[in-house]
């Protein structure tokens, strides 16, 4: 009798601890199907959207518009967005303002169901013609009851056309020795924006004596005398 009773503790005991451990399995795969299922629904739960021209002169100014929604019915939690720049791009501001010193993490706090904020980034793109320059975004955010950071990423390229400013230099490929002659020196906006605080420099060749110049040279510090620099405030552009 004390031998049935003992076995029947060690079948009671392993049934129970059979029907935990199914449960237990039953409850992992559960979770990693409804994480599964949030992963192939969060592409739609957040939207990125970047507006900016697709075609750009080099060192012209460029606008990148992000737009950032939340499509779910629910919350989203610790907004982060970080923007990966072209090698060539110069910052020059950003509404809101960033949040890190390499001015490339927005924090964008809570957003409520169908929320939509606007990051704004203004700066150059500076790189060789009939290159593509490709600007990278990754959002991360917490759904509200979903205690998991989910990530979404876009990409956005924009091809360089041509330089911004065209420049020539007229004048003959030979004379003689000791004989004056003129150049002339062209330069063009091709943007849609002025150009500001632009700087001319000429180098010129060992044996070259400088006699003058229409307009004249610019002197960037007061009292020195330079016959090859000229100082352009202003550059107007295509639209002007």
């Amino acid at each position: 009798e004390i031998e049935k009773k003992s076995r029947l503790k060690l079948f009671l005991a392993r049934f129970f601890s059979f029907l935990f451990i199914i449960g237990l399995i039953g409850l992992v795969v559960y979770l990693i199907i409804q994480r599964v299922n949030y992963n192939n629904q969060g592409k739609q739960s957040l939207s990125l959207e970047v507006q900016s021209p697709q075609v750009l002169a080099s060192g012209d100014k460029i606008i990148y518009k992000i737009n950032y929604i939340n499509n779910e019915q629910a919350a989203l939690n610790n907004n982060q967005l970080n923007v990966d720049y072209p090698e060539g791009f110069v910052f020059e501001s950003a509404d809101p303002a960033p949040s890190s010193e390499y001015k490339n993490v927005w924090q964008l706090g809570r957003l409520e169901a169908g929320e939509k904020k606007l990051v704004t980034i203004i700066g150059r793109l500076i790189a060789s013609p009939d290159s593509e320059q490709n600007l990278k975004i990754i959002a991360s955010y917490e759904p509200e009851n979903f205690h998991s950071e989910f990530q979404k990423s876009v990409f956005f390229a924009t091809k360089i056309v041509a330089n911004v400013i065209d420049l020539t230099i007229e004048g003959p490929d030979k004379i003689l020795a000791d004989q004056s002659t003129i150049y002339k020196i062209k330069y063009k906006n091709n943007s849609d924006q002025p150009i500001e605080k632009m700087q001319i420099e000429l180098v010129y060749p060992s044996d070259f004596k400088f006699i003058e110049a229409s307009p004249a040279p610019s002197s960037p510090i007061e009292g020195e005398k330079q016959n090859n620099l000229w100082l352009v405030e202003s550059l107007g552009g295509l639209s002007s």
